[in-house]
């Protein structure tokens, strides 16, 4: 039996960061990350896990809809979500642009 040497290194990857957390936790009790402590990251990062959970939770029912609903195999229903999945990449990497180029951008923009 062959040794899978990537295998070893993602599970040790994923497998790491979890135990040191808890050492760390064991050592210093809880305490918020200094990252979080900052209110606009918090607010940022609160508003980007919402987007991203929302956004997900959607294309799981949107799935199921054209599988079970129009009859659609698992591959057509991904190829039919896949204009949308394009539009919302490059609406993501276009909008900072369109936002900096805006007359009324705040200047942190």
């Amino acid at each position: 039996m062959r040794l899978d040497l990537a295998s070893v290194a993602l599970s040790l990857a994923a497998i790491l960061p979890f135990v040191y957390g808890l050492k760390e936790l064991a050592r210093h009790g809880w305490q918020p990350l200094p990252l979080i402590t900052n209110p606009q990251f918090s607010i940022s990062l609160g508003g980007l896990l919402s987007c991203a959970m929302l956004n997900g939770a959607t294309m799981v029912f949107t799935a199921q809809h054209f599988q079970l609903v129009d009859g659609l195999s698992p591959l057509q229903a991904g190829l039919a979500m896949l204009p949308g999945m394009v539009t919302s990449i490059v609406s993501v990497q276009v909008a900072p642009q369109v936002a900096r180029s805006s007359p009324s951008a705040p200047t942190w923009c």
